[in-house]
């Protein structure tokens, strides 16, 4: 968590953010999906124009899932 933490924070962006993320030595997948989470919050429009959210599998089943969570929490 510590590391996804750093990678968001130190970030000029986000393909920087994820490759301070996953270039280490640790648990890196899962550092990786934790920071570019918090880097999605941080740099939405930088997230819907990158060319890696296109080769993203399931997006429209993601989205769906997405709206349906935030319709439950709203209030």
């Amino acid at each position: 968590m510590a590391i996804a933490l750093h990678a968001a924070l130190c970030a000029h962006g986000i393909e920087d953010g994820l490759r301070i993320a996953v270039t280490h030595s640790g648990d890196s997948d899962s550092t990786g999906a934790i920071a570019g989470n918090m880097l999605g919050l941080l740099y939405p429009e930088q997230t819907r124009a990158h060319p890696w959210a296109q080769t993203v599998e399931c997006a429209d089943l993601i989205a769906t899932a997405a709206r349906g969570l935030a319709a439950l929490s709203a209030p």
